[in-house]
């Protein structure tokens, strides 16, 4: 999908105060002060695997999942055509791809897997900060799988 471009050659008037569209970012070298305090904190051993997913997460790509994710909100199936209830609710496949990256990363077990490296808690917390910039409302349901 082309990047979203506000319209400023209106004909009533100039937008001039929007910002250009985000490229790419990396949502962990432009944040030293998260870099210092997972160190801070005990979980260095970590830091690879966070700055990985941050910089997935900061593509424009994946923002853009986020934005879909978010403007088309989870939406509840009472009933089949033919009266039956199904209780089903339907995921735009945006949240699917959002919550299937965040459990490959290990964001809903990393602290307790088996074998689990010293400083699971703080990366946890690290990948519910990153995965929040970009749609909040999967990180409900992934920490509590």
């Amino acid at each position: 999908m082309p990047p979203l471009r506000p319209r400023a050659d209106l004909g009533t008037h100039e937008v001039a105060n929007q910002p250009e569209p985000r490229a790419d970012i990396d949502l962990w070298a432009e944040d030293p002060a998260l870099a210092d305090a997972v160190a801070r904190e005990g979980a260095a051993v970590h830091a690879p695997r966070l700055a990985s997913v941050a910089k997935t997460l900061g593509g424009a790509e994946w923002r853009e999942r986020g934005r879909l994710a978010n403007r088309h909100p989870p939406e509840l199936r009472a009933f089949d055509c033919a009266g039956r209830r199904i209780d089903e609710v339907d995921f735009h496949p945006a949240y699917h791809a959002l919550m299937s990256l965040g459990i490959a990363e290990g964001y809903a077990a990393l602290p307790w897997e088996e074998n689990a490296l010293p400083g699971g808690h703080v990366a946890h917390a690290v990948m519910v900060y990153l995965m929040a910039q970009v749609e909040p409302g999967v990180c409900c349901p992934m920490t509590m799988s």
